[in-house]
């Protein structure tokens, strides 16, 4: 889910281990995002878009009007139950295991999948300067750059102040206000959960550099160097197992290795990264590069597989993957499952 006339902010990916919440799938992760209006490289992307206009999560995604309501689709196959999004109008949407929108005057109101059993974040009862949402977890930063992470199990270094924050499933980091270089904290793949352990594949050991965003969902992360280019670190490296698994899910799908180009805007979904280049062109890489049998592999449904045009931003979800064009129409591909790929009306 990805936009925002507020300060920076990225989302974070989540999902429980049965799949049916936020990012699906045990590896966790929904679509998180970076980048937006402003981005490197004088873009044409995002062009009169706010900030984080889209959000994509399991079973489906939502999205910023142009009138500003959220607007969403996708279901689970078979039940009748759809989205129910807030009334009123907002700025900004963000997703992690659950969703969470600001309205202009920095308040957040949060919300989920239907059926979901993930449960949903405390937003704040005073507005924010910036949110991100993890699994679980909701964060927020204050207007001098601290961090409050109530529902994170691992707190932010209480020294550091930030301009950008990105939840994983166990592991955080942040783009710091001093130097724009990264910190990161948490589970660095050495402690065991409901699911056993962690694959040790260096969620915590972000690159050296200046950048300008960050995301993260499920054991990976990425952010937009200030020159525009990428850098991806975590589960998805050259140097991983390539039958590492957690929850019985495959973890590896070279998500981690980014390709080259200048950016405007990134999404990381469960496995998978899609990126908004600066000429307003798609690039996805990780699972879903190729369309198999979806309904035996959600890995390969084609999430990475974006048609040609140009989009102001991009939201990956867990087998599917949607962007928004220039003139806020959306485009969704990967699984369709329960309609998750089939933007309304408000957005054709």
């Amino acid at each position: 889910m990805g936009g925002a006339s507020t300060a920076g902010g990225s989302a974070a990916g989540g999902g429980s281990a049965a799949g049916n919440s936020a990012g699906g799938g045990s590896n966790g992760g929904s679509g998180s995002s970076a980048g937006g209006a402003g981005g490197a490289g004088g873009s044409i992307a995002n062009a009169n878009i706010a900030r984080d206009a889209i959000a994509s999560m399991s079973l489906g995604s939502c999205a910023i009007n142009h009138l500003g309501n959220v607007v969403c689709w996708g279901q689970y196959p078979g039940m009748p139950e759809l989205f129910q999004p807030p009334p009123g109008q907002f700025v900004r949407i963000l997703s992690g295991s659950f969703l969470c929108a600001q309205d202009a005057a920095g308040k957040l109101t949060c919300f989920n999948e239907p059926r979901s059993s993930e449960p949903v974040g405390i937003a704040p009862a005073t507005p924010v300067t910036d949110f991100i949402v993890g699994v679980s977890a909701l964060c927020w930063l204050d207007a001098a750059g601290t961090a409050t992470c109530p529902g994170f199990r691992y707190p932010p270094p209480a020294d550091l102040k930030f301009k950008r924050l990105a939840l994983g499933r166990r592991s955080a980091c942040g783009i710091r206000s001093s130097d724009s270089g990264i910190s990161c904290w948490g589970d660095d793949g050495k402690l065991s959960g409901s699911c056993g352990t962690i694959p040790p594949t260096g969620q915590l050991d972000a690159p050296a550099g200046a950048f300008t965003d960050i995301v993260a969902s499920g054991f990976t992360s990425c952010a937009v160097r200030t020159d525009g280019t990428v850098a991806c670190w975590g589960a998805g490296d050259a140097m991983d197992d390539p039958n590492a698994t957690f929850c019985d899910q495959k973890v590896n799908f070279g998500q981690a290795i980014a390709p080259p180009g200048q950016f405007s805007q990134l999404s990381v979904g469960a496995a998978h990264v899609c990126g908004v280049k600066t000429d307003g062109s798609v690039v996805c890489w990780g699972a879903g590069t190729q369309k198999g049998d979806c309904s035996a592999d959600l890995n390969q449904c084609g999430q990475s597989m974006p048609p040609a045009g140009q989009f102001a931003q991009v939201a990956a979800g867990f087998s599917h993957t949607c962007g928004m064009h220039l003139d806020r129409s959306v485009e969704c591909w990967g699984s369709n499952t329960g309609g998750r790929a089939t933007p309304p009306a408000d957005f054709r």
